[in-house]
């Protein structure tokens, strides 16, 4: 999960990507690429990339989805968002994955 690189198998075949490639797009509206940008586990039948933020104050993982911020406040939980009239769940990385110590 904590990798950049996504991998696996959907109905089409396998898949690889790079969440940081701008050039990606997605039909998942919650899905972003870019430098901060990073891998997790979902309910939707292979990981997304999702812009990532660490908030060094407290110590807490940031997901931005649109407008969104949803905080992790626990490593592996899963969280949930409603991103263009869709519920997404997705798993919280490691904190110490994502911010720097």
């Amino acid at each position: 999960m904590p990798s950049i690189i996504v991998t696996g198998t959907n109905a089409d075949g396998i898949f690889e990507f790079d969440c940081r490639d701008t050039s990606l797009e997605s039909s998942e509206h919650a899905e972003y690429f870019g430098e901060d940008s990073k891998c997790y586990e979902t309910d939707i039948g292979r990981p997304m990339c999702m812009k990532t933020l660490c908030d060094e104050r407290s110590y807490k993982v940031k997901v931005v989805i649109d407008s969104q911020v949803i905080t992790c406040n626990n490593d592996g939980d899963w969280m949930e968002v409603i991103s263009d009239n869709k519920t997404l769940k997705f798993q919280c990385p490691p904190v110490s994955v994502i911010c720097p110590e």
